[in-house]
């Protein structure tokens, strides 16, 4: 059963998801880019078919790794136990935006 939220959603701790499910991200063609983004804005661009994000010194909407039904790589040196991520669930211009840091 999904829940919906009208407003941000603030998660502090980490978000677990277990075997077998999966992470719906906000899709849109590149005219629905949200009006006013802020870095760490994360999205699937159906004009260009790949994963797209707002960031860099000069912040702009620029492919991230994957897109098409291809694979997000991470690159590990050394020995790791735990990745700590912030995730962060906000709703701008009626999308459900997932951040990332």
């Amino acid at each position: 059963m999904a829940t919906k939220f009208k407003s941000s959603v603030e998660i502090d701790g980490y978000l677990s998801l277990t075997s077998g499910n999966w992470v719906q991200v906000p899709d849109g063609t590149t005219a629905q880019r949200p009006g006013s983004p802020t870095v760490g804005m994360f999205r699937y661009n159906t004009t260009t078919n790949e994963f797209e994000g707002y960031f860099g010194s000069t912040p702009a909407w620029g492919a991230i790794g994957g897109g098409g039904g291809g694979r997000v790589g991470v690159t590990v040196v050394g020995k790791v136990e735990y990745v700590y991520l912030t995730l962060e669930l906000v709703i701008v211009d009626d999308l459900l935006l997932l951040r990332i840091r």
